[in-house]
């Protein structure tokens, strides 16, 4: 079940074209009048940089674990000429550091058994089949999407009970792992907890959605999807302007703060009685509002 539509500021996987069960994707504006005014100010501004910026040289001799950034204004720079500037600096891969980021895990009885088991968080990359970093510190955000894209990332639930498979939430390129996960207690009353989550993803938009999972005979299955806004969770390294994320950044002691206050977040999710709750969402307007949802209707 989904509600409402969803619209992100990043790249369609396969697994979203096919199925259509793990989010939705393509553009933060709702019609494609504003899509098309989008596209024409970004194509102006490129041309107006275009036309008052020489051409942009790296720096010969420069090595291959080397990255150059450089922000400039409408004066050029000859990097060939080595000439330095304010707007120009150099960092190795050696300044770079990885932050392996949170997992997040809850505790519920997820089969109905009578018994606690614990679901855990794993962050896995494709590449190196291996439990993957999720962020790092000395890169900008652009830098960080890319590398995150490159590790081919994919995320997962494990259970203690290894009777209880392994639910697979993710495996989009753009993917920062959990941002939220919570255990909504029995919400259609069928003796069984379940589970509500957040993904995040390496975009520029906060659009974004919670889904509700059960866990069944045949396996994990999502029982709704609605709209959120990145900015209702405990901040988790982004600050959103005008045009999406304008600043991220992560360290340990972020790690730290958004563990501690994910604790005492209320969540998006209040049950009224068995399979009917109540939402946080957003309408077709973009409003926030709060309204009734019927799990299997």
């Amino acid at each position: 079940m989904v509600v409402g539509t969803f619209f992100h500021f990043r790249q369609a996987s396969a697994t979203n074209r096919n199925s259509g069960k793990i989010g939705k994707s393509g553009t933060v504006f709702h019609t494609p009048v504003m899509q098309y005014i989008f596209y024409l100010l970004i194509l102006s501004l490129g041309l107006a940089c275009t036309q008052s910026q020489e051409p942009i040289r790296f720096r010969k001799g420069m090595e291959s674990n080397q990255l150059f950034r450089s922000f400039y204004s409408s004066s050029s720079y000859d990097l060939g000429s080595g000439t330095k500037s304010a707007h120009q600096w150099l960092i190795t891969e050696s300044q770079i550091k990885e932050i392996f980021g949170y997992r997040l895990a809850v505790w519920g009885d997820f089969n109905g058994d009578g018994q606690q088991e614990k679901l855990s968080e794993r962050y896995l990359s494709r590449k190196s089949h291996a439990e993957a970093n999720k962020f790092y510190e000395g890169l900008d955000y652009g830098e960080i999407v890319g590398r995150t894209m490159d590790k081919m990332p994919e995320s997962r639930l494990v259970c203690s009970d290894s009777s209880i498979g392994k639910f697979v939430l993710s495996h989009e390129p753009q993917l920062f792992g959990l941002s939220y996960l919570q255990n909504e207690g029995d919400l259609d009353g069928n003796g069984t907890d379940e589970i509500s989550y957040v993904l995040s993803y390496a975009d520029w938009s906060s659009v974004n959605s919670c889904h509700i999972a059960t866990y069944t005979e045949e396996g994990w299955e999502d029982l709704a999807t609605f709209e959120i806004r990145d900015w209702q969770l405990p901040f988790h390294g982004s600050i959103y302007g005008f045009m999406g994320v304008d600043t991220f950044w992560m360290t340990d002691s972020i790690q730290n703060q958004i563990a501690h206050e994910l604790q005492s977040f209320n969540g998006f999710i209040e049950k009224e009685k068995d399979s009917l709750i109540r939402i946080q969402t957003f309408d077709g307007e973009a409003m926030e509002v709060n309204m009734a949802l019927n799990l299997y209707h």
